[in-house]
Formats: C-alpha cells, sequence, structure tokens
C-alpha cells in the first residue's frame, strides 16, 4: 500500500467556498424539483387512483385503491417531510458517513418473505425504467460528482443520487405507515409514473450546474459507459474522436495530483487497454511519437513493414535492465524519446550493428503504458522522494513483465504490481537513504534489476523477501510503540491524578504525618484506577469521593454528635485502609499511613471534646446561640452581599475545552494514520504516523516508523495546520492500482 496527501477543507476554508456553493446549489435544486414532483404526485392522487379504482378487475382490487387514497390524504406531508429526511441521508458528505458496509449476496434472496421481495423488485424496476431513459445522464452525473470530491471534502458519495436511491428513499418514507404489501405496490407504481419518469429533467439540471462550474463540461466516454460493444464493433462504428490536447493528467487535477478513476467496470477497463495498446486510442505520451524513427503513430504501418520479434525487444530491455544509465541512482523518470532510441540502438547492435526493423506496435504501446503509470507514481507526492526514487528503478522490469504476460494490467495479484504495492506501504515513514529499511529493500530492487529475465519467479522472489523485511521491522515496530502509548498513558494518568490533588487540597492543610497516605499510596491507587478504568468510571469516582472523605476527615470540625462524627471516622479509617491492602503496595507502609491518620483523628475528637466542655452552646443545633450582624444597629459600611455561585472544577473545564477541541478534527486524524508534519519554519516536514489521542488534554502524539515518540501537537494547533496545509494526512491506496485507474480514466476520458 502507499499513499496520498489529502488536504482537509473546512466550511470556512476561502479556497473551498466556491464548492460549498456549488454543492448547496445542487442539494436545493435536488429538492426543489423532487419536492414538486411529489407534491404533484400527492395532489393529482385522488384522480390517477380513482381511475385506477375504475378500472378495477375485482372489489377487492378497487378496496385497494381506495385505502390507499384515504392513506395519502392522512398522511401526505408526513410523506413528503420523510421522503426529503431519506433523500438527505445520501447526501451526507463521504467523510462523515461509516466505513461499516453490509455486503449484498444475491444468494441470499432466498432468506427474504415474499413482501420484501415484492418491494425489492418494484423498486429493482423502476430503477432499470429511469436508467434506460437516462443512463448516460447518470454516468456522467457520476463522473462529474467524482471529479468534485477531488476538489472538495463535503462532496456526497457519487452515487448518492442514482435512482435506486431516489426509490429507497420514497420507500423509507412510507416506513412508519400501516400499509399491506399491495397498497405499497401501488404508492410504487404512481411513484414510478409521476416521479420517476421526470428524473431525466433532474440529472440534466444537476449535469448543467456542475457543467457550468466547469466540472468536465465535456464528456468522451461515450457508448462505452452506457451501453458496452464489443471490440470490433467499437473500432467499425466509431470514427476516432479528437485528439485531446494538453497532458491528460491535468484535467480535473488538485495541487498537481493525477485524477481518480472513474470506476469503470472491469470489461471497460479491459477495452480501454486494448483500444489503446492497438493504437486506437488517441492519447500520445510526451516524446512518444517518432521517437521509434517514425515506426508507429497511430496504425500498424504498411504490410511491407517489419517488426523486431519480441524476444529481441526482451533481450535489449534486460541489457538496458542492468545498464547504470537507466537503472542506478535513478532520480527521475526515464527519459522515454532516449529510452526507446537506446532500445533500437541495443537490438541493432545484436543484429550487426544496423537498425532495420521496427518496434512491434503493441510493444511500443506497453512500454508507453508503463511509461504513462510510472508518470503518476513520480506525481505522488504521499511517497517519499528517497522511495519514488527506488520505485523508479523498477520501470525496465515493470515494462519486461508488462510484456510477458497479456492479463498484466488485469491481474490485481501479478508479483510484479505487490512488489511496487508492497516497497511503497512498508516505507511510508522512510525518507533517508542511510535508513536500515531502505538498505533492505535497495538490496531487493537490486536483486530484481541483477535477477530478472523471463521468469517472474524473481518478482516472487522479491515478494517474499518484502514480507519478511516488513514482519521483521513491524515486530521491533509494534513492541516500540506499545511502550511509547504505555509511557505516555502513565505520563497522563500521573498528570490528571495531579491536577485533581491540586484542586481537591486547595486551600487545605495536610498534616504531615498523613501526607504519605494522600500523596502517595492514595494517589498510586488514583493513578491505577484511571489507567484501568478511565475517567468515567465508577471506580475512578469512588476514588475522589473517597480523597475528599479524607481531607474532610482532616480539617478541625464542630459536631453536635462527637460519638457518631467519631464513629464514621473509624469507618473511614478502616475502609480506606481495605482499599489500599488490595492493591500491591507494601501493606505494612499502608498500616502506619492509617495508623497516623487515626492518630490525626484522635486529636481533632479530642479538640472537640474540650471545646465541647469548654462551650457546650457552640455545639448545640437548638439556633439560639446565632450571631446576628444587624445587632450591630449599623450595617452601612458592610459589603455587598452577593449570592454564591459554584465555581466549575478548573479540572473538568480543561478538560472539557480539550475534548472540544479535538472533536473539531476531521474524521481522518485517528490512530494508525501517517501525516506530513509542519516542524517549524526553518525545519523540513516530518513523516510521522498517529499513536495516541489523548483526549482530556487535546494532545496528539506521533511516532516514527520504528514506534518511538517524535512528536506531539496541540489539537486546535493541529487543526489550524490542516486547514493552512502546513500538515498533511496521508491516506492509504495500493500504488500500482491508484496509478493505473488514473491512467485508465484519462484513456477513457479520451476515447
Amino acid at each position: 500500500m502507499s499513499a496520498k496527501i489529502h488536504t482537509f477543507e473546512t466550511a470556512n476554508s476561502p479556497r473551498n467556498d466556491k464548492y460549498q456553493t456549488l454543492l448547496q446549489e445542487i442539494k436545493t435544486t435536488l429538492s426543489e424539483k423532487l419536492s414538486d414532483l411529489m407534491s404533484q404526485m400527492l395532489n393529482s392522487a385522488d384522480d390517477i387512483l380513482f381511475q385506477f379504482a375504475e378500472n378495477a378487475d375485482s372489489n377487492e382490487e378497487q378496496n385497494h385503491y381506495f385505502d390507499t387514497m384515504r392513506l395519502i390524504r392522512m398522511e401526505r406531508q408526513n410523506i413528503n417531510q420523510r421522503f426529503s429526511e431519506a433523500l438527505e441521508t445520501y447526501l451526507k458528505p463521504v467523510i462523515n458517513l461509516s466505513t461499516d458496509s453490509i455486503a449484498f449476496d444475491e444468494e441470499e434472496l432466498s432468506l427474504v418473505d415474499q413482501d420484501t421481495m415484492e418491494e425489492m423488485v418494484a423498486i429493482s424496476t423502476m430503477h432499470s425504467k429511469v436508467m434506460n431513459l437516462c443512463g448516460e445522464s447518470v454516468n456522467h452525473l457520476e463522473a462529474r460528482i467524482e471529479v468534485l470530491a477531488m476538489k472538495s471534502i463535503h462532496v456526497f458519495d457519487k452515487q448518492a443520487l442514482i435512482p435506486r436511491h431516489i426509490c429507497e428513499a420514497f420507500q423509507q418514507s412510507l416506513d412508519t405507515i400501516d400499509l399491506d404489501t399491495k397498497n405499497k405496490l401501488i404508492l410504487y407504481k404512481l411513484f414510478d409514473q409521476q416521479v420517476c419518469s421526470q428524473l431525466p429533467d433532474v440529472y440534466q439540471a444537476i449535469n448543467k450546474l456542475l457543467i457550468d462550474a466547469g466540472i468536465l463540461p465535456q464528456i468522451k466516454l461515450g457508448s462505452s459507459v452506457s451501453r458496452p460493444q464489443s471490440p470490433s464493433n467499437t473500432r467499425a462504428e466509431t470514427s476516432p474522436p479528437a485528439m485531446p490536447t494538453g497532458n491528460p493528467y491535468e484535467q480535473g487535477t488538485i495541487s498537481g495530483q493525477p485524477n481518480r478513476s472513474y470506476a469503470l467496470p472491469a470489461s471497460n477497463i479491459q477495452q480501454v487497454i486494448q483500444d489503446f495498446l492497438h493504437g486506437t486510442n488517441p492519447v500520445q505520451n510526451t516524446g512518444s511519437a517518432g521517437a521509434f524513427a517514425g515506426s508507429i503513430t497511430a496504425t500498424h504501418g504498411s504490410s511491407s513493414t517489419q517488426y523486431y520479434d519480441r524476444r529481441d525487444v526482451l533481450k535489449a530491455l534486460s541489457g538496458l535492465q542492468k545498464d547504470n544509465t537507466f537503472t542506478l541512482a535513478q532520480t527521475n523518470q526515464i527519459d522515454l524519446a532516449n529510452f526507446k532510441q537506446a532500445l533500437l540502438s541495443s537490438m541493432g547492435r545484436h543484429h550487426g550493428g544496423a537498425v532495420t526493423k521496427q518496434v512491434n506496435h503493441v510493444d511500443e504501446k506497453t512500454i508507453d503504458l508503463i511509461e504513462m503509470l510510472f508518470e503518476v507514481i513520480v506525481e505522488d507526492q504521499s511517497i517519499s522522494d528517497a522511495v519514488t526514487n527506488l520505485i523508479l528503478r523498477l520501470q525496465i522490469p515493470v515494462v519486461k513483465a508488462a510484456m510477458l504476460d497479456e492479463a498484466f494490467f488485469a491481474k490485481g495479484n501479478h508479483p510484479a504490481r505487490m512488489v511496487l504495492n508492497v516497497i511503497a506501504d512498508m516505507t511510508k515513514g522512510v525518507t533517508d537513504k542511510s535508513d536500515d529499511m531502505y538498505q533492505q529493500v535497495e538490496q531487493v530492487v537490486n536483486d530484481i534489476l541483477e535477477e530478472f529475465d523471463v521468469d517472474v519467479i524473481s518478482f516472487q522472489n522479491a515478494l517474499g523477501k518484502l514480507n519478511e523485511i516488513t514482519l521483521l521491522h513491524s515486530n521491533i515496530t509494534e513492541e516500540n510503540e506499545k511502550q511509547t502509548q504505555k509511557h505516555v498513558l502513565q505520563e497522563h494518568a500521573r498528570q490528571v491524578v495531579l491536577n485533581e490533588l491540586k484542586h481537591h487540597t486547595q486551600n487545605t492543610t495536610i498534616p504531615k504525618p498523613v501526607q504519605p497516605l494522600i500523596l502517595k499510596h492514595w494517589s498510586t491507587l488514583m493513578f491505577h484506577r484511571y489507567l484501568r478504568h478511565g475517567k468515567n468510571s465508577h471506580e475512578w469516582n469512588e476514588a475522589i469521593s473517597m480523597l475528599d472523605q479524607l481531607l474532610q476527615s482532616l480539617q478541625p470540625m464542630k459536631c453536635a454528635d462527637i460519638q457518631n462524627y467519631h464513629n464514621e471516622l473509624i469507618t473511614l479509617a478502616e475502609t480506606t485502609r481495605t482499599i489500599l491492602h488490595n492493591t500491591r503496595q507494601d501493606k505494612s507502609e499502608i498500616d502506619n499511613a492509617i495508623n497516623a491518620l487515626c492518630e490525626i483523628h484522635e486529636q481533632l475528637i479530642s479538640e472537640l471534646l474540650s471545646l465541647a466542655s469548654a462551650n457546650p452552646d457552640l455545639l448545640s443545633d437548638d439556633g439560639e446561640n446565632t450571631l446576628d450582624i444587624y445587632d450591630t444597629g449599623s450595617f452601612d459600611d458592610l459589603p455587598d452581599i452577593k449570592a454564591q455561585t459554584i465555581e466549575p472544577n478548573p479540572v473538568e473545564e480543561k478538560a472539557r475545552i480539550a475534548r472540544e477541541n479535538m472533536a473539531k478534527l476531521p474524521r481522518e486524524v485517528k490512530p494508525g494514520v501517517w501525516f506530513e508534519l509542519y516542524n517549524g519554519e526553518s525545519s523540513p516536514l516530518r513523516r510521522l504516523k498517529l499513536s495516541v489521542l489523548i483526549m482530556d488534554e487535546g494532545r496528539l502524539i506521533f511516532v516514527d516508523r520504528l514506534g518511538v515518540k517524535q512528536m506531539e501537537k496541540d489539537a486546535e494547533e493541529f487543526l489550524e495546520e490542516l486547514v493552512s496545509n502546513r500538515s498533511q494526512a496521508i491516506a492509504d491506496h495500493s500504488v500500482f492500482d491508484y496509478a493505473l485507474s488514473n491512467v485508465i480514466s484519462s484513456l477513457a476520458a479520451a476515447r
């Protein structure tokens, strides 16, 4: 796996404003048009259903139509509202949707009851009808939404507005109404006639909004998307499209990042590849035309043209594979024109020193296609420069692998493709060539360049070695990261306990003999309870409550019932002893601390008894000995009397603010995600992995590829860095598959 830099944008991000406005326009247009259609349907329901009833074949069927009419009259407002609410759930930004998904298995249809089956069939039928009416518009809308998604993270899923979802939204609007299946089917029929038949206008309006905003104003997917054709029909019936201008990778890009895939079906992907390899696709790579001494542009040449055998091409490629000019310390893509000329020269040397033939068209286009793939890989800024250079050295072996296997581009598990993916994934945190992992991976690359000829076993062996390296380093990293996380959490727990002690002991005197009990034994118990149970647990709250009781018991008090007060102190001391004895702390030290507590308690009781003996009235509860400040006769100089307010716990208040700041971070900010992190104006970015989120402190802890803590950031400051693009997240994707999908998208758009 590799990764792609994602830019986080917020609603108030300047460069995101126009897309926020566009998205709102799309939602408003959709809402208004569907609301109008629903209103028209409900307004005309009586007339339509009455006509259905008149034409009914039986009294039972007629009664169903009349029942449906009555239900619509009572529930029309609720149906409209619930339809809008259901549709809104599909329009949530992709980043806000749950990653959980439920796979649909057609074999499980046998487990569905008959009523549910009939509803599913009705919805599927409506969907198919709409796709027959405006399938191309729906496909174009998906493509435009996908391009828009590259420009704003607030975009909903590209399939959010497919006809099936609109039909399912109507189905959900009926869920809370007591309807039998026959009544529902009547409503589906009504919805099909009055709403679904008008959806082409809805899709046309939304597509126009996107076109006017410059989102894929022209799409040349044509019939290959809506009505796939066989290769022969495609070439025979379709005239060659115009040559696109400019670099196909520049269309629909953000900050130099290449296009996303249009997610064409596998059959279409294979068709696009075949069209390109056999000369029907007009896209030509920069520098390729004429690079083989005028051998091929878009045709196969005359019947008298002679071509080198593929074995000759592979042999020449093997020679270049071991040539330092093209593989050693590669810092840029191979210059395609120079490479092709060198390939011809190499073949000429093996045939008397003269170039007398041309390279077969398919072989040439295979070289072009692989070069286009590596062009995308070079542009993938999420791969470090060091690793990109390492991957670039494998261009020639990958060209040979593609020539040796006609199904190379369709095989997701081809060893050559997997090698590129694994290298990019395992080296996310590698930026320096002196890194031990880099040197081990470099050795694997050198082995491929040395050993690979025509047998993919070299790539299979390389894949095995890479997996061994990954396992070795992951074991070390996992252990280091566990220790890092443990240390971070312990430090956090110590800080939490310290803050609680500071808060609860504020303006409180703890006698020196009792300090070990509070500041050592009880704080240790709090520390472990926080680590094991957390701050919202019963165990933690019990520890805080006992802390308050212990501190209160150490303060001078006035009590009318001295004996009861004495018993309470004895119970508190013994309860504390029992709780602490259940910990792993030294029991003798605990007993000494509890004995010191009891001595303080006895001293306080003694003082209380002396006070009671000297002046019994002070401890009475009869209310006779009260101090009336108004007896002074004058209270002009008295300060204003203000109502007491309970001050918030500063510890809790600080934690609340920290949690609020953490909640503002994008959903993608979670442990395990790699980031390029801002490290000061004068320092380079750091590639680190988020390991720990400390919610109550609003801190994020980042580790390097070895699992060692390297940096921590405040949540509020980190959010500012993400918004300003000073720090960026790296999201996983397969480097080869990602590059292939972008190339396929460009080729498909140019067909």
